[in-house]
């Protein structure tokens, strides 16, 4: 099976294109875009997985205030020099609110401010209070249970940095710095155009990339499914990414360049070094990228994968890095791939080997829904042998990787 796959993919990626573009290079290509987006303001709620456009900084000094940390006894360290088990030694306790002077305790909670005069807190459980005598247990040093001014952070430090993607602990602290609203980098709108399958197959890939794009910060203009392609580029909306999914071959109706030319738009590089997708192509439609896509659903979410989900999230001010973890595993059978094209193979994960999956020719879909990750055999390599360590982009949520972050 997998020789026959090889096969029918190396007269895909060959096939009458005569420039096949390497996935280095189309890397390259994909990285010169312009990435110039834009900001604007959104609630602090709507803030969560958005690139922070402008730092956030501290107005005031964190703490802005001595805080006692745990509850216990406002105290002189000094007061508790040689305090033990075998040795209490007493102290007064005096009301809340009053300056306390050597030999002297006061009752404080955490979250308070630090009494004036003390320097320590001790904790209740080293501490036994009996009308207004507290007997100590154990010494307390300097500082113990006290969070100084300023210690966190001080006035005018940077809270949160500018491209930062914020998550909750950053949404936790924005609030807790009184903020409502955050100036983030604008959402890439991705126009995603289908070509729509050759009957009888149903469309599969509509929800599928529109599911990927806003996984990578996007947000789909609209999946169309017109078949008049030219109307429908000519017509859209202006977007910062256009995806046209579909007719991207050699076929007879695989007419998706000329159609894009029609509509004003041009192609810089029909035809790539890779399999599957190897009928892939990068151009331009005014002054947005647009990526063309092939229409078999393999093909196409390989595709996305490797280019349009690269380009999406350096617009979106993410790394364009693939946004899953990568584990280095010990490859359990051969991996045979055609010198000169980068050819992603997906996989199945165990504890610390991976293997990969042999896909029928016909619907390869069927086989990359049981992977769990997968990986990119170089163009410039033969595959691997049996026991080689390779880098595996690992899914979240895959049935081996179920648990795993």
């Amino acid at each position: 099976m997998a020789t026959q796959m090889h096969l029918g993919l190396r007269w895909m990626t060959h096939g009458r294109f005569t420039e096949r573009l390497s996935l280095v290079d189309a890397w390259a290509w994909l990285d010169a875009c312009p990435a110039a987006m834009g900001s604007e303001e959104v609630p602090l709620q709507h803030a969560i997985g958005r690139v922070l456009s402008a730092p956030l900084v501290f107005l005031t000094d964190r703490p802005e205030r001595d805080l006692v940390l745990v509850d216990g006894y406002a105290v002189h360290a000094d007061s508790t020099l040689g305090a033990s088990t075998y040795n209490p030694l007493f102290l007064t306790i005096v009301p809340n609110g009053m300056a306390l002077a050597a030999g002297s305790a006061t009752v404080c909670h955490a979250g308070e401010t630090v009494p004036s005069g003390a320097d320590a807190v001790l904790p209740l459980e080293v501490g036994e209070a009996v009308g207004t005598t507290l007997e100590v247990c154990d010494t307390v040093p300097r500082g113990f249970g006290v969070g100084r001014k300023s210690h966190a952070a001080q006035h005018g430090e940077v809270a949160i940095e500018a491209g930062r993607r914020l998550g909750v602990p950053q949404i936790a602290l924005a609030a807790s710095l009184g903020v409502t609203q955050l100036i983030v980098r604008r959402r890439p709108v991705v126009t995603i155009v289908l070509a729509g399958p050759k009957p009888p197959a149903v469309e599969a890939l509509g929800l599928a990339i529109s599911t990927l794009v806003a996984r990578d910060g996007g947000v789909t203009d609209c999946a169309h499914r017109h078949y008049d392609l030219v109307r429908t580029l000519s017509g859209d909306a202006p977007a910062d990414l256009i995806l046209v999914v579909g007719r991207s071959g050699w076929g007879e109706d695989d007419d998706a360049v000329t159609v894009i030319a029609t509509a004003g738009g041009r192609m810089e590089h029909h035809g790539l070094a890779l399999t599957p997708g190897g009928s892939a192509g990068l151009g331009w439609l005014g002054s947005a990228p647009l990526l063309l896509l092939p229409g078999d659903p393999l093909s196409a979410l390989v595709t996305y994968e490797l280019l349009a989900g690269r380009l999406l999230r350096r617009l979106a001010g993410r790394a364009a890095d693939f946004p899953y973890p990568i584990r280095r595993l010990v490859l359990s059978r051969k991996i045979a791939s055609p010198v000169g094209v980068s050819e992603f193979v997906p996989v199945v994960c165990h504890e610390s080997s991976v293997e990969p999956l042999a896909l029928a020719p016909a619907d390869g879909l069927v086989g990359y829904a049981r992977a769990d990750g997968f990986l990119v055999v170089p163009a410039g390599l033969e595959g691997y042998a049996p026991g080689a360590l390779v880098d595996v982009v690992t899914v979240p949520g895959s049935v081996s990787g179920q648990g795993e972050p």
